[in-house]
């Protein structure tokens, strides 16, 4: 008797079908099915390059394009088909991996979500938003000040409304820990997150995972100050235990100190600007004189701009 129907090794050997039916599984099923199915294994590495760019941008379109594979070199690999460099049948191409998509994907879900909960809260930000805030990602990630600076200067990279938008971005947040009930700090506290290696502790603050009451949380957020900061930015005053590092309450080492502020985040580096201040800069340098439109930073998404009225409030379903 014929073997029974097996739809997925009907997909897979179908000519067209498979492409379709590859980019369109989430990342971790197609993780799975690369590592557990041998006819996927082989005809997903015969296309590997074009699979993974579809799989990628069908997820995260936006995210796709600025985390780009030469950014990451760690995440790229040898083309498993051994596809000459340049013409060069010696040297085979580097191609960019499942991990690097999946890279992309998990960051355009954090960014959707910080903008989401943003929305929640009544703070609303135009659609290019979700594009600046994985730009200054990106920007949070470059470990040199003068790589920072030269992608900051890209005017392809960074247009005049991308500046706008971001500092649009900063108020809605300074505004969103600022808030008398639901607020979760003070607007420094936005520079602070800004100047992590990701905006997974900015979604925490949001979600209210991080900065609650909680004790363990305080300690996280003790050591997330003086990894980030110099002690002589800090006030110690009422806490000088924080400056010794024998203290058992201190749980980070002194070569720890301030390395978010120092290039390639070592401490025996130089002094680095955090990612808000040179902003700000290259704000000040293409003089866009952002000082001019704060009260439309503040308005915006709340006030109808023809009628001057306020827009109705949204009912959130449950």
């Amino acid at each position: 008797p014929p073997p029974p129907f097996n739809i997925l090794k009907a997909l897979i050997r179908h000519q067209n079908l498979f492409f379709q039916f590859a980019f369109r599984l989430d990342a971790a099923t197609l993780t799975d099915l690369y590592a557990i199915d041998k006819e996927f294994h082989f005809r997903y590495n015969q296309y590997c390059l074009g699979l993974t760019y579809r799989h990628a941008n069908y997820w995260a379109p936006v995210a796709t394009h600025i985390f780009t594979p030469s950014f990451f070199p760690q995440l790229c690999i040898t083309d498993p088909m051994r596809r000459p460099l340049d013409g060069r049948p010696h040297l085979a191409r580097d191609v960019p991996s499942l991990r690097w998509a999946q890279l992309v994907i998990f960051r355009s879900n954090i960014v959707r979500e910080i903008l989401t909960l943003l929305a929640i809260e009544g703070h609303r930000v135009p659609k290019e938003a979700e594009a600046v805030l994985l730009k200054l990602w990106m920007l949070m990630e470059l470990r040199s000040e003068r790589t920072r600076l030269v992608y900051l200067e890209d005017r392809a990279i960074w247009s005049d409304e991308d500046l706008l938008v971001a500092n649009l971005l900063l108020v809605k947040l300074d505004m969103r820990f600022a808030d008398p009930v639901n607020g979760k700090g003070i607007c420094e506290l936005s520079c602070m997150l800004f100047t992590q290696k990701s905006l997974t502790s900015l979604l925490r603050v949001l979600r209210g995972w991080l900065l609650t009451r909680r004790g363990q949380d305080y300690d996280e957020l003790r050591a997330m100050l003086k990894r980030t900061y110099f002690d002589d930015d800090l006030e110690l005053d009422n806490a000088p235990w924080m400056d010794d590092e024998e203290d058992p309450r201190n749980e980070v080492r002194e070569e720890e100190w301030g390395n978010l502020h120092s290039e390639g985040w070592s401490w025996d580096g130089e002094f680095m600007a955090d990612a808000l201040e040179l902003l700000v800069e290259e704000c000040v340098s293409r003089q866009l004189h952002v000082h001019r439109y704060l009260l439309d930073f503040v308005l915006y998404g709340a006030v109808d701009e023809g009628t001057g009225e306020n827009y109705p409030r949204v009912r959130w379903r449950g």
